[in-house]
């Protein structure tokens, strides 16, 4: 992912889309389950996901917090956007 794809990303976020990505050999699936909160999945057996984690806002910075949470591997969505494989916005 390039910085540009990266700042498109970002912004769609903020309007609540679903995004799907591979990274590091897993696919991911990451929701916004409700106004304050994401669910993030490992996909990688798409007939078992997991959810690996939730992340709550309780003010307006639900997609900050979901960009610099160290979810994988004690790294943040920010340090690893340019290794993401492939990824799909809904």
């Amino acid at each position: 992912m390039t910085s540009a794809e990266y700042n498109r990303f970002a912004d769609l976020l903020h309007y609540g889309h679903e995004v799907d990505f591979i990274y590091n050999g897993k696919r991911y699936f990451l929701e916004r389950s409700n106004k304050h909160e994401y669910e993030l999945y490992d996909m990688t057996d798409e007939s078992n996901g997991m959810l690996l984690c939730k992340i709550t806002a309780h003010n307006n910075n639900l997609v900050s917090l979901f960009l610099n949470e160290p979810i994988f591997n004690g790294k943040s969505f920010n340090e690893i956007y340019s290794l993401i494989e492939q990824y799909y916005i809904d």
